[in-house]
């Protein structure tokens, strides 16, 4: 790792989940932001927002947290793709809280990966009790999608003795800018652990039980039975793209990013705002029985009828008769048989 890139960890790491740069604030409730379930329609889509940095790191980070708030507003440009894809869902906003499934803390987003395993696994059970038809589409950003791929592999693969988990329901899991590989920083570790609070910061060491989970399973599983969608932004000084890419990859350059730090340009989450990318998440990773529909339905145009070549006309004189057509030129031709 390079002095620079130690640099941009050291700033960075506070602000792992900050609303993306260009990310209007959404308020709760804004009618064309929330889909309400359609009759007959069961699937899901779990929103997980990343780490609160410190208090105020971004608008909804300070005291109780509002998880349908801050997921609105961070996922602001992919729900407006979906709206305009006509995909049809019920949205889910992650608390890492355990027992508070509208309201989290900032210390929440601070505790283990695996206290926010549990979480998850609880308000996916929820859902389920509800609706025995529920399917999921997971989309984290940052330590969300952390915790999602975590949840993949641990509960979501078992959950209890030989009871099968949640993760056969699911039909897609997103993530952004997520360090599903762990945060390598030889030169700040010590530091990472103690800004961060300790617990999480080493849920996301490379040698940590979490991430040596994830990456036990290979990008063949990954892509068969996770159904995991990784994207990397090769501009992120915070989360680089050997650390982002898992399962099905997409690296994108999302560089034109706003100073998110101070007079720095960190461009961890620009790809959140990244309306072309949204639109293709939307459409091929956001799995739906009618995924885009409707479809635009193609104008009929009219078929013109077969008109016939005008015949030049010859005027006959005294040493020249009209020509008779030859019958060569008159026969129909056959259509060939393709065989």
């Amino acid at each position: 790792m390079t002095r620079r890139r130690s640099i941009w960890l050291l700033f960075g790491v506070l602000m792992l989940g900050t609303v993306a740069p260009g990310i209007r604030v959404v308020h709760a409730g804004s009618a064309h932001q929330v889909q309400e379930q359609a009759a007959g329609t069961h699937l899901y889509i779990m929103l997980l927002p990343g780490l609160c940095g410190y208090p105020g790191s971004d608008p909804y980070c300070k005291g109780n947290v509002n998880a349908q708030a801050r997921a609105q507003s961070t996922f602001k440009t992919l729900s407006t793709a979906l709206l305009h894809a006509h995909v049809t869902y019920t949205p889910l906003f992650f608390s890492y809280h355990v027992n508070q499934p509208q309201t989290y803390t900032v210390g929440d987003t601070h505790q283990s990966v695996a206290r926010s395993v549990d979480a998850l696994e609880a308000q996916l059970r929820s859902v389920r009790k509800r609706d025995s038809k529920a399917t999921f589409d997971l989309v984290g950003h940052s330590l969300g999608g952390v915790v999602a791929a975590s949840w993949a592999v641990s509960n979501g693969r078992e959950y209890g003795l030989n009871s099968a988990g949640l993760l056969r329901y699911v039909n897609s899991i997103v993530t952004f800018d997520s360090p599903l590989r762990g945060i390598s920083s030889r030169y700040l570790n010590p530091l990472v652990v103690r800004l961060l609070g300790g617990t999480v910061a080493y849920s996301l060491q490379p040698d940590s039980e979490t991430i040596k989970e994830i990456t036990f399973f290979s990008d063949s599983w990954w892509r068969n039975t996770g159904h995991l969608h990784s994207i990397a932004n090769s501009a992120d000084e915070i989360i680089p793209p050997p650390e982002a890419l898992l399962g099905d990859r997409k690296l994108v350059l999302d560089g034109q990013c706003s100073r998110d730090l101070l007079f720095l340009r960190t461009c961890h989450g620009a790809v959140l705002a990244d309306t072309t990318l949204n639109t293709f998440v939307a459409c091929h990773w956001i799995t739906t029985q009618y995924q885009c529909s409707p479809r635009p339905t193609p104008t009929p145009t009219r078929t013109p009828l077969p008109t016939s070549t005008p015949t030049p006309t010859v005027t006959p004189s005294p040493t020249h008769p009209p020509a008779t057509p030859s019958p060569t030129a008159t026969a129909t031709a056959t259509p060939t048989r393709t065989p």
